[in-house]
C-alpha cells in the first residue's frame, strides 16, 4: 500500500548502475541520494507508515529483470530519473522512461536530477527534453570547466542544499497527488451505489378495516304520536323556588339633639335673661 491510493509504488529511482559504482571514498552515490532523499521525503510528509519507495539495485546485465521493473514504474505514482550520459546510452533505463511516460497523464510526475550533464552532441529523450532539470553538479570555475558530482563529503553545504529543495517539489506533488485520488474513489463509489428503485405501478389501495361481529341491540320501537305517554314511577323533580330576596332594613331617623346637648341655651331663655337685666338696670 502506498501514501497515493492506486498506486504500488510513491516514488520509481530510474537509474543507471554504472552511476553506483563505488567512488574514491567508498560510496554509492546514487545510493548515498537514495538514503538522504528519502529521509527528507518523509520528514516534509509527516512519516507516513504507507510511504513505498522502488529502489532496485540487482544487476541487469542478463535483463531477466526487465518486465518486473516495467511493471513496478507502470504501478508508480512519480519517477526520479538520474540523468546521466549513462542514462542515455542503455536501453533499459529509456525503456523504463518511456513505459512510464505512457500511463503517466500528467508529464509533471517525472522528475529529472542531472547526476552530470549531457556533452553537446547528445540528445534528451523527447519525454523529458523541456523539463525542467535539479543539477547536482558544478563547473570549478574559473580554474577548469569540468563538471563535477556534487557529493556529501566534497560539497555538503550545496549538496544538501538541492536535495531539500528536491524533496520539497515531490512532496508537494505527492500531496496533490493523493488528494486527487481520494476524490477520484470518492466519486466512483457514488456512482457505484443503487439508486432507489421507484415503482411506476398504481398503488393498492389499503384493506377494509375488519368489521366488528359483536351483533347490535334490536332498536326499541317508535311511539305513536297520539299514545299517550306512559307514566313512570320515578318521583317527580321538584319544583325549583327562587330564593325570597332579604327585607331591607329602613335606616334610622336621625336624633335631634337639643341645645343643651350641643352646649347651647335656647334663644327664649337667653330673652328672658335680658329682660331680667334690664329690669334691674344692669346693661
Amino acid at each position: 500500500m502506498a501514501y497515493v491510493p492506486g498506486t504500488k509504488n510513491d516514488i520509481f529511482i530510474s537509474y543507471a548502475h554504472v552511476d553506483n559504482e563505488r567512488d574514491s571514498h567508498d560510496v554509492r552515490w546514487v545510493s548515498e541520494f537514495v538514503r538522504g532523499f528519502t529521509v527528507e521525503l518523509r520528514q516534509r510528509l509527516g512519516a507516513p507508515k504507507d510511504f513505498a519507495l522502488f529502489f532496485d539495485q540487482s544487476d541487469l546485465e542478463a535483463h531477466h529483470r526487465l518486465d518486473y521493473l516495467l511493471e513496478n514504474a507502470r504501478q508508480s505514482a512519480i519517477l526520479v530519473a538520474v540523468l546521466s550520459p549513462s542514462y542515455i546510452s542503455h536501453d533499459w533505463t529509456i525503456k523504463e522512461l518511456r513505459e512510464f511516460a505512457t500511463i503517466a497523464s500528467d508529464r509533471q510526475r517525472i522528475i529529472v536530477i542531472e547526476k552530470l550533464p549531457l556533452e553537446t552532441y547528445d540528445e534528451y529523450p523527447p519525454e523529458i527534453e523541456q523539463h525542467k532539470r535539479t543539477q547536482f553538479w558544478r563547473t570549478n570555475e574559473p580554474e577548469s570547466h569540468t563538471p563535477s558530482t556534487l557529493t556529501v563529503y566534497g560539497r555538503p553545504v550545496e549538496y544538501r542544499s538541492r536535495l531539500e529543495t528536491l524533496a520539497d517539489q515531490v512532496q508537494r506533488l505527492l500531496r496533490e497527488l493523493r488528494r486527487g485520488a481520494e476524490q477520484a474513489q470518492a466519486s466512483a463509489q457514488v456512482k457505484s451505489e443503487p439508486a432507489p428503485v421507484v415503482s411506476t405501478a398504481p398503488r393498492r389501495a389499503d384493506p377494509p378495516a375488519p368489521k366488528d361481529e359483536t351483533p347490535l341491540p334490536p332498536p326499541s320501537p317508535m311511539p305513536h304520536p297520539m299514545e299517550p305517554r306512559k307514566r313512570t314511577n320515578c318521583r317527580p323533580l321538584p319544583r325549583r323556588q327562587s330564593p325570597r330576596p332579604k327585607p331591607r332594613r329602613r335606616p334610622k331617623p336621625r336624633q335631634r339633639q337639643s341645645l343643651r346637648q350641643r352646649g347651647r341655651r335656647h334663644p327664649s331663655r337667653r330673652r328672658h335673661r335680658f329682660r331680667r337685666k334690664a329690669a334691674r338696670g344692669d346693661r
